[in-house]
């Protein structure tokens, strides 16, 4: 019973971490710190043990959102939501 247990406290930060991935252009680093993790490299080990791929990679393949390919005069970066919303970080 006691491995159930660990292996869901496992899941939890992670399952966050997928989302946050998806929905936001917050760094890895950051998501990692937001969802408990300490250490990073633990956190990444844990991604990908349970999701089958980086973080970064994750990000790649299911992000909702997508670079525009023009960046806003002041420096910052427009991305596009999948509904073709435009948001500006």
């Amino acid at each position: 019973m006691r491995r159930k247990g660990a292996e869901r406290r496992k899941r939890l930060p992670i399952s966050r971490a997928r989302e946050m991935l998806e929905f936001s252009c917050t760094g890895i680093d950051e998501i990692a710190s937001r969802v408990g993790c300490i250490d990073i490299d633990a956190f990444r080990r844990v991604f990908r043990k349970i999701t089958g791929l980086t973080p970064s990679d994750y990000r790649r393949r299911f992000s909702r959102l997508s670079r525009s390919k023009s960046s806003v005069a002041n420096g910052s970066t427009r991305y596009l939501t999948a509904q073709g919303t435009d948001l500006l970080t």
